[in-house]
């Protein structure tokens, strides 16, 4: 039988991942083709994970943060899971990470000079959505706050 551990792989490598909420679906796919691409390569769940978080960017704090944690608790429990498991940890992460920096901005989105309530809405409706707030007494007195009274009406 051959040895499939060495052969180079077939099919594009994924791009660094920088732990980037955008670029998260792009590299999971990337890493899905290229996995597919080389079944006979990858015997389990545990080498392709550890495949995979060797294209995490290192060189990222977030990234690296991540992958460092997920290979300790991995280690010490002695379980690496499923590789959708293994999918759906990094997408609930980037969630919460973009629900973090949404609430930050929330507080912050003012409406600027130039811009009618109407467009300003559709910008805190689109941050609001990725804060997982609901609408309550708390979001009507952050809007009330945030609108400009003085360009409300035009």
């Amino acid at each position: 039988m051959a040895d499939t551990h060495h052969k180079p792989l077939e099919g594009k490598v994924p791009k660094l991942y920088k732990a980037n909420p955008t670029q998260t679906k792009e590299f999971l796919c990337q890493c899905d083709n290229c996995l597919d691409l080389n079944s006979g390569h990858f015997n389990n769940n545990k080498e392709r994970i550890i495949w995979t978080l060797t294209y995490f960017d290192k060189e990222t704090p977030t990234a690296r943060r991540w992958a460092t944690a997920f290979e300790t608790k991995a280690q010490s429990g002695g379980n690496w899971g499923t590789w959708i498991d293994f999918k759906k940890k990094l997408f609930s992460y980037d969630t919460a990470v973009e629900a973090e920096e949404a609430h930050t901005l929330i507080e912050y989105l003012h409406q600027k000079k130039g811009q009618t309530a109407a467009q300003w809405r559709d910008k805190f409706l689109i941050v609001l959505e990725a804060t997982g707030y609901k609408e309550d007494l708390y979001l009507g007195t952050l809007v009330q706050c945030l609108i400009n009274p003085a360009i409300v009406w035009k």
